[in-house]
């Protein structure tokens, strides 16, 4: 298929590489012609289906920025990131399919033809394992390049910080007052009413305000219950965020 099919074509290999623990992740391209091998280490919460679409993105920016009008086939072993691309319903990654989707038909309108092509992984193509390879070796790289976080991943990190934190780590510890009155540290009692964190709190409720938002409490912070849904992400990354502030989302 590499050598038939598409030999006319520029050839570009992306991958995707996820470690659970420790937690990392990254994404990588191959370009045989001019053995030119591209990687990225993405923030640690990033999730494999977004780490699978981003080198895609990223082979399309290299085509417009670097290559004359052509044919081009872009190879992946990420049949999601595919069905993804082709989905009218998006609950994942949705900003990456939407930039990569303009950026095809961008593309197509500058004259270039462009192929997105399936292709197994560890299928002993030379430049798929390049690629599968340099993703791999990308995990351990210093700098991180920053990635806005998807709605869903923001979901899942709040919903670990919740269960995984409060409810495994502390469990049931009980924390004692300057009155000597204890008070169970739950999730309620974090977000809505410890002291430690009046200041944050106080910056939180004025962000939210600023979005039309009054209201304070769980299903609000937790799931943007009862929010605009073009609010709803808004609402979410100040919930990270204030998690992140306090010193709880390092600790995932």
């Amino acid at each position: 298929m590499v050598r038939t099919q598409y030999h006319l074509h520029q050839k570009l290999f992306t991958d995707g590489s996820h470690n659970p623990s420790p937690p990392a992740t990254s994404a990588a391209i191959y370009i045989p012609v001019t053995s030119i091998c591209r990687t990225w280490r993405l923030p640690p919460e990033t999730d494999v289906v977004t780490a699978e679409l981003f080198p895609i993105q990223q082979a399309l920016s290299h085509l417009h920025s670097f290559h004359p009008t052509g044919k081009a086939v872009v190879y992946t072993d990420s049949l999601s990131s595919l069905h993804l691309l082709l989905s009218r319903h998006l609950s994942t990654s949705t900003f990456l399919v939407y930039h990569i989707q303009q950026a095809l038909l961008h593309l197509a309108t500058q004259g270039w033809e462009i192929t997105l092509q399936w292709m197994p992984s560890h299928s002993g193509i030379h430049g798929n394992e390049v690629a599968d390879t340099s993703a791999k070796m990308a995990l351990s790289s210093v700098n991180i390049s920053p990635l806005p976080l998807q709605v869903f991943t923001v979901k899942r990190l709040i919903t670990h910080v919740c269960h995984s934190t409060w409810n495994n780590t502390l469990g049931d510890a009980l924390r004692t007052t300057s009155m000597s009155q204890t008070i169970p540290e739950t999730i309620e009692h974090f977000l809505l009413y410890c002291p430690r964190f009046y200041f944050h709190r106080t910056a939180l409720r004025s962000q939210l305000s600023a979005l039309g938002i009054t209201t304070l409490d769980l299903p609000t912070l937790l799931a943007a219950s009862g929010v605009h849904p073009s609010r709803q992400p808004a609402v979410l990354h100040l919930t990270c965020a204030f998690l992140r502030k306090t010193g709880q989302l390092s600790r995932l």
